[in-house]
């Protein structure tokens, strides 16, 4: 039977034979949808969505090494004790970023539009 749709595949897979667990994307499967996405700056950002659920995200801030570290959803404590706490929620209408730090970070962000009950 032909199958039909979009196969991406690994670097050094073959997309006509390769498994499906080594494509990097394969249309037979749900992908996750990009609701909004961006970069912000500060010690705290609200990001409003009009979803009216609670979507999934994905959220960064970049240190201060200059490299971007996942802001986990509720609280994180940061390497350095003391130096700086991440926070990021999301309910059915904004989505919050925090560092709870005097100076200003880059913040960056994907909302989808796939909720947390799916």
């Amino acid at each position: 039977m032909t199958e039909y749709g979009i196969k991406i595949s690994k670097p050094g897979i073959d997309a006509k034979s390769g498994a499906d667990h080594e494509m990097s994307l394969y249309s037979k499967y749900r992908n996750l949808t990009i609701f909004a996405s961006g970069t912000e700056n500060g010690t705290s950002v609200n990001i409003s969505h009009s979803l009216g659920y609670v979507p999934l995200f994905l959220a960064w801030a970049k240190d201060v090494n200059n490299k971007w570290v996942p802001m986990p959803g509720g609280s994180y404590n940061d390497f350095s004790p003391g130096s700086w706490h991440l926070e990021s929620f999301i309910d059915t209408s904004r989505l919050r970023l925090e560092t709870h730090s005097s100076a200003s970070f880059d913040m960056k962000y994907i909302i989808f539009y796939e909720s947390l009950d799916e």
